[in-house]
């Protein structure tokens, strides 16, 4: 990604808070019977017993089948509701994520689709109990105040650098994407530590329900969304010709019969983190694409540029400088500007 969001607190996660506390009062009691007092923060009584469709009978089936299961058992869903719920440690290859398949039979069906329906839910105005949006307010509403906060940088998609996303204050929202899939791993799907906008091609044309963490059954290293520590300053994405350019036929500079692949680095070296985010978004493939739709555009744009800068009698140095640093800086706040500020980068140093 070109750049990490800021986390911040907001009510919403309270939703993930209170499910929280009913889960780790259901393994520490293991009761045989379902008990509002004993399992729910007295806040969540009304909201759960208001809700009894989606809510209190899919809970009340979870304790009764819980407390069959073996102690065995037992520890698995409990480390498996902790350890899927580190995020950001998961991310950086530590802990051991559990998946669905992997729940004790007794219990993985009752707690697959209690976790798996509790999205669509609660990302409904429709669907939104509301004594709940009392409580945690909407996810309209936690979109609205995450792009508004303080050095948020929002204006384009991070996992893509291509497309924009919604202003503040807009009737709508982007799309939310759970890193890690809600359709493979129990216990995360109102987390929003594992909840980030995202653009629509980058949600439902690339990465769907890919496991972020997994390929082909290996754990890979992966980028943390939210990870402060990541420096968008170090990130390079440059165009890398695979063949000589004939300087006398500028057909041959882009266009598909010319051969060239894109380099992207951190701290100008190789990443196994920017390798998955390649693997799961086809960034490389896009920008390639992309660039063949719009090389024309700019090419005559700085071809243009230039010559005004001639009649300005500004220097071919001072020229170079100021278009690349205007694009450097365009990169995280315009569409497709990383693409842009590749090229450029590319036609400056050929």
């Amino acid at each position: 990604m070109i750049y990490p969001y800021k986390y911040f607190n907001h009510k919403i996660q309270k939703f993930h808070i209170i499910l929280s506390y009913f889960f780790d009062k259901l393994f520490e009691l293991d009761l045989a019977v379902y008990d509002q007092d004993l399992l729910l923060e007295v806040e969540m009584i009304e909201i759960i017993s208001s809700s009894k469709v989606r809510l209190e009978n899919p809970l009340k089936e979870i304790v009764t089948l819980y407390h069959a299961i073996s102690d065995e058992e037992k520890n698995l869903v409990k480390k498996s509701f902790e350890d899927n719920n580190k995020i950001e440690e998961l991310c950086k290859g530590e802990g051991q994520p559990k998946k669905y398949f992997e729940l004790p039979e007794g219990i993985r069906e009752s707690i697959e689709k209690f976790w798996k329906s509790l999205w669509e839910g609660f990302s409904s105005k429709e669907g939104l109990n509301q004594h709940l949006k009392v409580l945690c307010g909407e996810v309209l509403e936690h979109f609205h105040e995450f792009k508004k906060q303080p050095n948020q940088k929002t204006r384009v998609c991070p996992f893509c650098g291509i497309n924009g996303l919604k202003p503040s204050d807009d009737i709508y929202r982007n799309a939310y994407d759970h890193y890690l899939p809600k359709s493979l791993y129990p216990f995360t799907s109102v987390n929003f530590e594992n909840l980030v906008p995202i653009c629509h091609e980058c949600n439902s044309d690339e990465k769907k329900a890919i496991d972020t963490l997994f390929k082909d059954g290996t754990r890979r290293d992966v980028l943390y969304p939210y990870d402060s520590t990541i420096d968008p300053d170090k990130l390079s994405v440059t165009i890398k010709r695979n063949e000589a350019y004939n300087v006398t036929n500028n057909s041959t500079l882009m266009k598909k019969k010319f051969k060239y692949q894109y380099d992207i680095l951190i701290d100008g070296k190789s990443d196994k983190r920017i390798n998955t985010w390649d693997e799961i978004f086809r960034v490389k493939e896009k920008y390639q694409r992309y660039l063949a739709d719009f090389e024309t555009e700019w090419f005559e744009q700085l071809k243009s540029d230039f010559k005004e800068s001639i009649q300005d009698g500004i220097t071919f140095l001072r020229f170079k400088t100021k278009t690349l640093t205007k694009v450097r800086l365009e990169m995280l706040v315009s569409e497709k500007g990383i693409i842009k500020n590749a090229y450029y980068q590319y036609l400056f140093e050929m």
